[in-house]
């Protein structure tokens, strides 16, 4: 990424054992505008066509598994400091241009009891804050 950090997917992260896991495929993406929050199941290559006749691109993009929004009841209890969203799995499955990845986050398990009364599986997320201003080897004129 820009930013410097190293993403991996699921696919090879889940396969590793417990000691050489890196858990570096949890990310913050953005879709049509929105911030989401994703799990990383693999990247690949695709050709698409061009408006020119016989004309091919080679893009790269990553199947992501979007997690569900955030839950606005709890971050508005937390004053904005506790993001916290469910993990959908294959409900959740899209592709992206991996220029639409912005940042690896953290993603702890947690169980809230929500604003609803329910207790569900969740995740707290963890952004590193600076990294959106911050480019490993970029030089400023």
């Amino acid at each position: 990424l820009p930013c410097g950090q190293i993403v991996c997917t699921a696919w090879h992260e889940l396969g590793c054992p417990l000691e050489n896991l890196h858990i570096g495929f949890h990310i913050k993406v953005i879709i049509d505008r929105t911030v989401c929050f994703a799990e990383v199941q693999y990247f690949t290559q695709v050709k698409i066509a061009m408006d020119n006749i016989n004309e091919w691109h080679d893009a790269n993009i990553a199947v992501i598994s979007v997690l569900s929004a955030l839950d606005t009841g709890l971050v508005q209890l937390s004053n904005q400091t506790v993001l916290s969203c469910k993990y959908l799995g294959n409900e959740g499955l899209c592709v992206v241009g991996v220029t639409s990845i912005k940042y690896v986050v953290v993603m702890i398990p947690h169980c809230p009891t929500l604003s609803s009364g329910i207790i569900e599986d969740h995740f707290f997320i963890l952004e590193l804050s600076g990294l959106d201003i911050f480019h490993f080897g970029v030089e400023q004129d």
